[in-house]
């Protein structure tokens, strides 16, 4: 179970990091921070070149890193499987909305 939240956890908050706005566009915000340029509806279009803005530019770079976080914390630390469940939750419900409205 603890594998679902995860999977689950590291796609909803790859997501939003790479490319999603967030509420008040703190998302957008924290990647421009880093350097990454956006379009006028909030879409990646290019970064400065940096790691850490290429990295946050492309969901399945980001992945990797936010999945060996989660993973490690789910290894080392079980109990703190909790702080993942609202992103699975979130992730789940996505998932089924999209399936829902095709």
């Amino acid at each position: 179970m603890n594998f679902l939240i995860g999977i689950l956890a590291t796609w909803r908050l790859s997501a939003m990091l790479s490319y999603e706005a967030g509420m008040f566009n703190i998302f957008i915000r924290f990647r421009e921070f880093i350097g990454i340029v956006h379009d006028d509806n909030g879409d990646v279009v290019d970064s400065d070149g940096s790691f850490l803005a290429d990295l946050f530019s492309c969901i399945w770079c980001l992945s990797v890193w936010v999945g060996l976080f989660v993973g490690l914390i789910i290894y080392f630390f079980p109990v703190l499987v909790v702080i993942f469940y609202p992103f699975a939750l979130s992730a789940g419900a996505i998932l089924i909305e999209r399936f829902a409205r095709g």
